[in-house]
């Protein structure tokens, strides 16, 4: 019994020790408040579109796969299609979005509710804007803009917009603990990759999960094209 509570006692102190908190924001003057606001929404498109991505995925256990990402979103109604191919072309997971998940083909290892669920909350978290409540807004270094929101679970978003024009998102849970990270990059992207699309379009994605059963998903563009259906 006494080991128990020594045990106890123990997790409890390292808990303590390894508290989360968020980054702090420093704030600005009235009159820039309104153009953070802006460029903090500028990273997230409002066309219909559908992307082709190659998609190089680091998994926990350090195995690395390649494939072939088809995304097409569409953020005035937020419906998703998506699906993973094969660099030969086999559709190894196709799924929908429409306020609840529709899975069209998944073949092992991709046949997982979590797996689509993982990667419909990804998609989310890299092309739509965030849904919860702007709670702050300011400056994290000289060089980059942030927006902080609450989602209604309480979990956190921070949008960060680097003076170059590229874009991080840090997703916090309740504890302020962070669970996810996307990094965006923009390069010169050429008139075949991108059609029909007058919004800067990243060239590079990068997302992380963190944790245990952290990944990494690397996405380099292939092709953007508007979708008009």
């Amino acid at each position: 019994m006494k080991h128990t509570k020594i045990f106890f006692s123990a997790i409890f102190l390292i808990i303590s020790i390894s508290a989360c908190s968020l980054p702090q924001i420093q704030t600005v003057p009235p009159v820039r408040y309104a153009s953070i606001q802006c460029q903090c929404q500028s990273p997230f498109p409002t066309l219909r579109i559908q992307y082709v991505h190659s998609i190089t995925a680091v998994l926990p256990n350090g195995d690395t796969h390649v494939a072939i990402g088809v995304t097409t979103i569409s953020p005035d109604t937020q419906i998703i299609n998506c699906a993973i191919m094969t660099i030969e072309g086999m559709v190894l997971f196709e799924a929908e979005y429409n306020q609840k998940i529709i899975i069209r083909r998944s073949i092992p290892p991709f046949d997982s509710k979590e797996f689509a669920q993982n990667m419909i909350n990804d998609i989310r978290l890299v092309f739509f804007k965030p849904t919860g409540r702007l709670i702050e807004a300011g400056t994290l270094t000289a060089r980059s803009d942030i927006c902080r929101y609450k989602q209604p679970d309480g979990m956190i978003e921070d949008v960060i917009v680097q003076q170059n024009g590229n874009w991080e998102i840090h997703q916090y849970n309740t504890h302020y603990k962070q669970i996810k990270t996307i990094k965006a990059y923009y390069a010169d992207v050429s008139d075949h990759m991108v059609l029909g699309i007058k919004e800067k379009i990243p060239s590079k994605y990068e997302i992380t999960a963190h944790g245990i059963l952290g990944y990494t998903l690397k996405l380099d563009l292939i092709k953007a094209q508007q979708n008009l259906s």
